[in-house]
């Protein structure tokens, strides 16, 4: 993974993990808020969002640098939301 590519998903990672917690905390009403502040689309924002769902495996593995080739940002925004469906971090499928 390019240091570039892995600078990305972790920064990614972290800012969907912040505004999971703005919106469970109730700091912010709802993803349109956070989009208008960040000055995205609503649409792009509730995607990262999915980043802060990743299975606490992925998550070591992109910070490592060590997720297989192809598991970029867009890959990892429509992973699965069930853990036990993540690839594991060597590139298999953990069931």
């Amino acid at each position: 993974m390019r240091v570039e590519t892995r600078a990305r998903l972790v920064d990614g990672i972290a800012k969907a993990r912040f505004w999971l917690n703005d919106l469970v905390s109730g700091r912010v009403a709802d993803t349109h808020a956070i989009a208008v502040a960040e000055g995205c689309s609503e649409r792009s924002l509730r995607m990262t969002l999915n980043l802060a769902f990743l299975a606490p495996s992925v998550i070591q593995a992109a910070i490592a640098g060590t997720l297989p080739e192809g598991s970029g940002i867009p890959a990892l925004m429509s992973a699965p939301m069930v853990w036990s469906e993540h690839p594991d971090a060597c590139g298999g499928n953990s069931k």
